[in-house]
């Protein structure tokens, strides 16, 4: 298997699929069977994961294989390699699959140069937005100083409140989600919000959606939008209303 693949093309959608994701995650579980655990220190709760091998950062002994399943850019990474072995014709989820398969130690052993091309791509994408929640919420709490810490509630990885619900941190028992914000315009009395990464989460403690970028923090209700459009992470999020905070 080549190293050296091109991946700029947009990868089919299919192969994201759960089946894929459920896949990748049951080998991870085969693979490093020793380094499941869960984190119960308080304040930190997590669920079982993969604990104590390539963590996430130095703070924590939560691991960056816990990202794999779910992670766009190292599917669309794999995906590349796998074309380089498979001609158009061939170019299946299920012959992925397979491919995966029979490529596991390559693909996520703890050695070798593809499975640490994959790890660098799904701990530099996560890393990206471990930084932006941590500085948006500092950048808050110096512009607004009654901001202050017994106010607020933050949510580890792999905390239920961050994977289930959504939650980045809690102000005042109210819950807040940060993305990177690309680009806002108004129209016709409406904001469009530029982001990437969008899911829906069933959580009726979210409240808020914070967007963050080096200049500006837009934190709009989370009620009244509509996605209008996506392409590939990209998408535009349309509010009825303004935001209810802009620094």
């Amino acid at each position: 298997m080549s190293s050296l693949p091109n991946y700029s093309q947009e990868i089919p959608k299919e192969f994201l699929s759960k089946k894929v994701s459920d896949l990748i995650q049951s080998i991870l579980e085969e693979m490093y069977q020793d380094y499941l655990g869960q984190i119960d220190e308080p304040p930190c709760k997590t669920r079982e994961g993969f604990l104590d091998i390539f963590p996430v950062d130095e703070n924590t002994s939560w691991s960056i294989l816990n990202f794999f399943y779910s992670n766009r850019k190292m599917r669309k990474k794999m995906y590349s390699f796998f074309k380089i072995d498979f001609p158009l014709q061939d170019q299946t989820v299920d012959n992925f699959m397979e491919w995966i398969k029979e490529n596991k130690e390559i693909l996520f052993g703890e050695e070798g140069d593809i499975a640490k091309q994959l790890r660098d791509v799904v701990w530099s994408t996560s890393a990206r937005g471990f930084e932006l929640e941590k500085s948006t919420l500092q950048r808050l709490k110096k512009a607004y100083n009654t901001l202050t810490d017994d106010r607020i509630k933050v949510f580890c990885k792999g905390s239920p409140e961050d994977e289930k619900e959504g939650i980045d941190f809690m102000v005042d028992g109210k819950g807040f989600q940060v993305k990177p914000l690309v680009d806002a315009t108004q129209k016709n009395g409406k904001w469009e919000i530029t982001t990437i990464g969008m899911k829906q989460y069933p959580s009726n403690r979210l409240h808020f959606m914070v967007y963050s970028n080096d200049n500006k923090i837009l934190i709009f209700l989370n009620q009244n939008s509509e996605t209008i459009s996506r392409q590939g992470d990209r998408y535009v999020i349309r509010y009825d209303k303004p935001p209810v905070r802009e620094c």
